[in-house]
């Protein structure tokens, strides 16, 4: 999930003698109109791994976008044929993919968001009046595709269109067309502030996830040290109006309430959300 930390976990885990990944973070194959020859490319130093230890690589794409691109579309198509669903092509050509999932508070990762993806401050200024009509602006958006007879479905992606980042905070909306399509256990899902203040107890997770064994101490050492990833430069941020952390608290309030129901905890409704 974009600005969730799935940076930092791609590049812990790639200290790993047994996992490897493609060229680039995130091929985005799946959401964009790459050749697969293109992205076959991207794979060739993990074919070379797989040749040498066949059996035991884990072969990785971080591509941020693939979870919320559910019910979007499949590759560089916006059109669902025949109602097939991202997860179910992924399933029929990979049933034993097994997926991470980090999940952020959705207001704190929409301010990443807003400060990753410059345009917006370009238009909307980088400050906190800048966000705040950035969020307003967006909600509006999302309000105007989702009118009275839409299904929280065609919300999903009405919203996505005309409401991209507002649009992504909604995991409720997203996770279960990955569950109805893969066994339960092949996606472990993750709230980034959990990763962030345990990092080496998230790392365990991952691993026996992945059914990676644990690694030497110093290549383990070197997963825990590493320096965290993107994070913000002191002049690229600024604290939130309280009335902007207000609004998009509401808003997002019933679908927190969803996702904590459907993965069975309590910490997805993100009841601190003023520590991000």
């Amino acid at each position: 999930m974009s600005k969730c930390g799935t940076t930092d976990l791609y590049r812990r885990l790639a200290l790993h003698p047994h996992v490897t990944g493609s060229h680039n973070k995130g091929p985005h194959f799946w959401d964009e109109g790459h050749t697969f020859d293109w992205y076959l490319r991207l794979y060739d130093i993990s074919a070379v791994a797989i040749q040498r230890d066949p059996g035991h690589v884990v072969v990785g794409d971080a591509s941020s976008n693939t979870l919320t691109f559910s019910g979007i579309g499949v590759r560089s198509s916006r059109q669902l044929a025949g109602g097939v669903t991202l997860p179910q092509v992924l399933a029929a050509l990979q049933p034993g993919l097994r997926m991470v999932a980090i999940l952020r508070n959705p207001t704190e990762r929409l301010l990443s968001a807003f400060l990753y993806y410059r345009h917006y401050a370009v238009i909307h200024g980088a400050s906190a009046d800048g966000f705040h009509a950035f969020a307003t602006a967006q909600l509006e958006a999302f309000r105007q595709s989702c009118d009275a007879g839409a299904t929280p479905l065609e919300c999903r992606q009405r919203g996505y269109a005309r409401a991209e980042q507002l649009t992504k905070g909604l995991y409720a909306l997203f996770l279960p067309d990955y569950f109805a399509a893969f066994p339960r256990e092949q996606l472990l899902v993750l709230r980034s502030e959990e990763y962030g203040n345990a990092t080496e107890a998230s790392l365990r997770k991952v691993l026996a996830h992945l059914r990676l064994q644990h690694p030497e101490p110093d290549v383990w050492a070197s997963m825990l040290t590493a320096k965290r990833s993107n994070t913000r430069r002191g002049g690229d941020t600024f604290e939130m109006h309280a009335k902007t952390r207000a609004m998009l608290q509401e808003f997002y309030r019933p679908y927190n309430n969803n996702l904590a129901q459907l993965l069975g905890d309590d910490g997805y409704r993100w009841h601190d959300a003023g520590a991000g």
